[in-house]
């Protein structure tokens, strides 16, 4: 009925609990205007969310314990779709020294210096950091991992250490001169995002909402660059 429904071109009809799994950079950027349109097109929907790390989601998708999830992707496993939405480049960054302006170069071996602000241990940027430093360096970077993007940007404000940050996220405090960017020679691999969901016929809402996650972020990113 609720599938007739839809395709009626009634979706002020679907109800029900809508379990939402997101990351933290989605979370920041334009999770709120993917709320405000479902809120308007299925204004009956109740949708509960989960912010946690990219891993701790995935599980959950896949113990059903989420119903959609967006996340850094694509999920591998045989029964969930993945949609793909955006990507977002990876920076260096740190509190800029008295009267200082525009990006400065630092090579890894600079960076050694401070303390590499970055995201959790079982993620796959705090991996490739701290391959990419002992590689290139010969030494390993002492890494400060945290689960929030936020907690990341306040540290590096404050002069803690160097910030890897998604440039979407870290833009504002780079406008007004909180942060300022490192230019180096390796960069994290830029973040890529998916909207993932165990398709089930009895739920097309499911692919509903995550097409309307994709073209947001479409949206969005388009506007960002």
């Amino acid at each position: 009925v609720q599938t007739m429904r839809e395709r009626a071109g009634m979706p002020a009809e679907v109800s029900g609990l809508l379990r939402l799994g997101v990351s933290e950079t989605i979370v920041q950027t334009w999770l709120s205007d993917l709320l405000a349109e479902l809120r308007v097109t299925y204004p009956a929907l109740d949708v509960e969310i989960s912010v946690d790390v990219t891993a701790n989601l995935r599980n959950e998708l896949v113990e059903h314990a989420l119903d959609l999830a967006l996340l850094m992707g694509p999920v591998s496993e045989y029964t969930v779709t993945n949609l793909t939405l955006s990507e977002y480049p990876l920076i260096w960054a740190m509190r800029p020294a008295s009267g200082a302006t525009g990006p400065v170069r630092m090579s890894l071996r600079d960076m050694l210096a401070y303390p590499i602000l970055t995201f959790p241990r079982n993620t796959r940027p705090h991996f490739e950091i701290s391959e990419a430093f002992r590689a290139r360096t010969g030494e390993p970077p002492r890494l400060f991992p945290s689960t929030s993007l936020s907690a990341i940007q306040r540290m590096a404000e404050r002069g803690v250490g160097i910030g890897s940050l998604p440039r979407v996220f870290a833009q504002n405090a780079l406008s007004d001169g909180r942060l300022i960017e490192i230019e180096s020679e390796w960069y994290p691999t830029a973040l890529n995002y998916t909207a993932s969901y165990i398709a089930d016929p009895s739920r097309p809402i499911l692919t509903r909402v995550a097409e309307m996650a994709q073209a947001i972020a479409k949206t969005t990113s388009s506007t960002a660059s």
